[in-house]
């Protein structure tokens, strides 16, 4: 595999943000994870473009480049990955697979060895190294942006794509809408990331960037426009538009009920609850109106199961 070389410069980079490489290593190299990090480090939008492109390999050859380990032993091939970090970065060496006697013949030290001068010990296992804590609020923000990008993708891809080359009026004021709404989520994902890089140069994190994550969910997930007081008539609304629907709201509803718990968008190690404040009040109410509509959705579709001669179009 011939890997290219996106230029990302060690020198700049902090001990915090090497921890958190090694520790992605470490703990099983998850490919989307790595991305998030190479592009963390990104010093344009194209590299970080050229990042969310890469394959798994790539992105692990770039995290061992930051790390400071020598292309030829990565080319070379004789150690895992999780060797290599070991001992060019955390300096902890894996233990002798075998040991040399005075006959020079080399021997698995399986088990302590006799001699005439008493019990040789086994060596000693390398040690384990600890994992690198990260702020909550730093693993929110690293979500959000990841967030902010899928949908930025989405709409480029679809929404933007979908209208073709139409002209009228009404497709020209919902092109200029959707173009408007991305500008407004990049400016959003830059400074949510200047904010995350200033945390892992200083270790401090910003008063700013708890409600700028705020104004990011909201950006996410603007509020529908007011509705009459009638509801849905779900009755009316087509299969498969219902499907997507429900599987949308139960990914949104396990994303709020793990900020509840671990005040990240995704499980970790240890919980770590939402206090109680404004927050956790507005989350919980988000979160009963996903579940009351989730259970409306699938209401209707028991509904429809048990009068499958009666087809609702759209």
């Amino acid at each position: 595999m011939q890997y290219v070389e996106i230029a990302l410069t060690p020198k700049t980079i902090s001990i915090m943000y090497k921890d958190e490489i090694a520790n992605w290593f470490l703990q099983g190299a998850d490919p989307e994870e790595g991305r998030r990090l190479l592009e963390a480090n990104a010093s344009n939008p194209r590299q970080a473009r050229l990042v969310r492109g890469m394959s798994a390999g790539m992105v692990a050859y770039e995290l061992k480049l930051l790390l400071g380990i020598p292309k030829a032993e990565i080319f070379a091939k004789k150690k895992s990955d999780v060797q290599l970090v070991q001992e060019f970065y955390l300096k902890t060496k894996p233990a002798p697979a075998s040991v040399e006697t005075r006959h020079g013949t080399s021997l698995q030290p399986s088990a302590p060895m006799e001699t005439r001068y008493g019990t040789t010990p086994q060596p000693a296992a390398a040690p384990k190294p600890k994992p690198v804590a990260v702020n909550t609020l730093i693993l929110q923000a690293k979500e959000t942006i990841a967030d902010l990008s899928k949908k930025i993708s989405r709409i480029h891809n679809h929404d933007l794509y979908d209208m073709g080359e139409a002209n009228t009026p009404k497709v020209k004021e919902l092109r200029a809408k959707l173009v408007e709404y991305v500008r407004a989520m990049n400016a959003m994902k830059d400074s949510i990331h200047n904010l995350k890089e200033e945390y892992f140069e200083t270790g401090e994190v910003s008063d700013d960037l708890r409600p700028l994550l705020r104004e990011a969910e909201e950006l996410l997930n603007p509020k529908p426009a007011p509705k009459s007081g009638k509801k849905e008539d779900l009755s009316k609304v087509d299969g498969a538009e219902l499907f997507r629907r429900k599987e949308n709201l139960r990914r949104n509803i396990a994303k709020y009920c793990n900020l509840l718990k671990y005040q990240t968008k995704t499980k970790q190690a240890k919980e770590d609850p939402m206090p109680e404040g404004p927050d956790r009040v507005k989350t919980e109410r988000k979160l009963e109106e996903l579940r009351n509509e989730l259970t409306a959705i699938q209401n209707e579709m028991a509904r429809r199961k048990k009068e499958p001669s009666k087809t609702n179009k759209k």
